[in-house]
């Protein structure tokens, strides 16, 4: 967890320096493409696994998500103007977590019959595909980015570094903590709920099935609030409100882990994180940066 965090923090680094400056189309298809080859060499590696190869796995896992969930929610703040993006954002969310649905489904019920390394195979063909769609995107969106640009960006194209921006600008800076202190307690309850697994479930396979068939609940979950409770929860709850669910459904559920230590009661505790980070609260955080300009927002995140 060490590690994935300081790689994360370092890759931020790497990734405003050399990749925030580049056009959109590097921008976002390079690293498509050398996450697919990345997948391809740890499917060779992982063949014969080893700690540190494993190891080096969860580490690389945990930073190009990262960065490919932020570069597609670019793509789609960069789509939509503010009144849109309200809108549109719970629907667009839950083409994310059908995917996820989809995904843990399958990792649950193939991973006995193709072997847990082969499924990475499976995730360079939706790499290759999420790379097609991009490419619709940028065509679809080209007129509303070229019109955006204005005099502001255009002094702004000297700033490269992230952590600056955010320093300079409070609002960023806010957004920031709120991001440190939510990664900060649900990476806890996540170490707990993998640490319960191992030790209740034998063998790598089973393992897999276990986690797979739990995320499918979870994700269905996460798809019907998409669908059904997140814009309604905006309305209703406001955007503040809807941000205090996760945190308040977090400590619920570390309240029954703690008085009741098990497999059971782990796996309900990951469940709040695991069904509304990605989605009513992935939604209202995404609400938070439209006030930056593109330019200061594509750098900061």
């Amino acid at each position: 967890y060490v590690g994935a965090a300081s790689a994360c923090a370092l890759a931020a680094r790497a990734y405003g320096r050399w990749i925030a400056p580049m056009d959109r189309h590097r921008q976002i298809l390079g690293p498509l493409a050398v996450v697919a080859g990345s997948l391809v060499l740890f499917w060779l590696l992982l063949r014969q696994p080893t700690a540190w190869t494993a190891g080096s796995f969860y580490v690389w896992v945990n930073v190009f998500t990262l960065f490919l969930v932020s570069q597609f929610f670019l793509i789609v703040s960069e789509l939509f103007d503010p009144r849109q993006a309200k809108r549109l954002f719970g629907f667009v969310g839950a083409g994310g977590l059908a995917g996820g649905v989809a995904g843990s489904a399958g990792a649950g019920f193939l991973a006995h019959p193709l072997g847990s390394e082969n499924l990475l195979l499976l995730g360079v063909v939706m790499l290759a595909v999420c790379g097609v769609l991009a490419e619709r995107a940028f065509r679809i969106g080209e007129f509303r980015t070229s019109r955006s640009r204005s005099r502001k960006e255009e002094e702004e194209q000297g700033v490269t570094g992230g952590l600056r921006i955010i320093r300079r600008v409070r609002h960023l800076r806010r957004i920031a903590v709120l991001l440190f202190v939510g990664t900060l307690s649900v990476t806890f309850v996540d170490w707990i709920f993998n640490a319960a697994v191992e030790a209740a479930v034998p063998g790598q396979d089973d393992q897999t099935r276990y986690f797979g068939r739990v995320f499918t609940v979870f994700n269905g979950a996460a798809l019907l609030i998409q669908l059904f409770f997140a814009s309604l929860a905006l309305r209703v709850l406001g955007l503040v409100g809807s941000l205090a669910i996760l945190p308040v459904a977090v400590g619920v559920g570390v309240g029954g882990l703690l008085a009741a230590p098990g497999l059971l009661t782990a796996t309900l505790a990951k469940a709040p994180d695991a069904t509304l980070k990605n989605s009513l609260d992935q939604s209202a955080r995404e609400l938070l940066y439209l006030p930056v300009p593109t330019v200061l927002k594509r750098r900061a995140k």
